[in-house]
């Protein structure tokens, strides 16, 4: 069986990304952390691996009336200085 490369899929059978290009939920979220400039500024301070932990669990939600809701509790808790433990 031969794969073929990805160039030569037929239109429309893949999405394509494009590095650096956020999608708009990602920006979204952005702007909600970016209006609280104490959470802001706390996320900056945090190792890669902080960070990464606060994004992955993000990643991971199914639902955007849940995602609203964790990205909320996030700013909270950032706002506090605290991370996930």
């Amino acid at each position: 069986r031969h794969l073929l490369p990805s160039a030569l899929h037929p239109a429309g059978t893949a999405q394509q990304v494009v590095p650096g290009q956020p999608r708009e939920g990602h920006r979204a979220d952005r702007r909600r952390l970016d209006q609280n400039p104490t959470a802001r500024e706390f996320f900056a301070t945090l190792t890669g691996t902080r960070r990464y932990a606060f994004l992955y669990r993000l990643h991971n939600v199914r639902t955007p009336a849940r995602r609203a809701q964790r990205i909320a509790d996030y700013i909270v808790r950032l706002s506090e200085g605290r991370t996930l433990e």
